[in-house]
């Protein structure tokens, strides 16, 4: 029985790796962590899913990218944070829905992207949703 399990296990890992070779490293990772933002990832747990020593993946990311790995996550999750902050959630849940750890963490990241904290910009975005909007002339 154990030996079926790990046959299994290694197709699987098998046709993982071949539907990973189709595509670019990078266009995978991309969707990755588009897909799991939220979660604690890590340039070694990455370079694990996708087969690739992590010095491989920090390299191929950054030359088709402009940017790293982590660059490319704090984006993606200060991006989640600013949708959830638009629809009224409050920074304070809205870190951690994220795959922020640290408030404080975040805060710098978030004030660093956007030159405000993002209590000011969830005002901001919440007193242009209620301004009414200007009829056509």
């Amino acid at each position: 029985m154990s030996l079926f399990l790990v046959n299994l296990y290694n197709q699987d890992a098998e046709l993982r790796k071949q539907e990973i070779e189709n595509r670019s490293l990078t266009e995978n990772v991309t969707e990755y962590i588009n897909q799991h933002y939220a979660d604690s990832l890590t340039i070694d747990q990455l370079a694990e899913q996708f087969f690739v020593s992590k010095y491989h993946l920090m390299h191929e990311f950054s030359q088709k990218t402009g940017t790293s790995v982590y660059r490319y996550l704090m984006q993606q999750r200060l991006h989640a944070v600013c949708e959830l902050l638009g629809r009224g959630t409050v920074p304070n849940e809205a870190y951690l829905l994220c795959g922020f750890k640290d408030y404080a963490n975040f805060y710098r990241a978030f004030r660093s992207a956007y030159g405000q904290s993002p209590r000011e910009y969830a005002r901001a975005h919440r007193k242009a949703a209620e301004e009414p909007t200007a009829p056509d002339a």
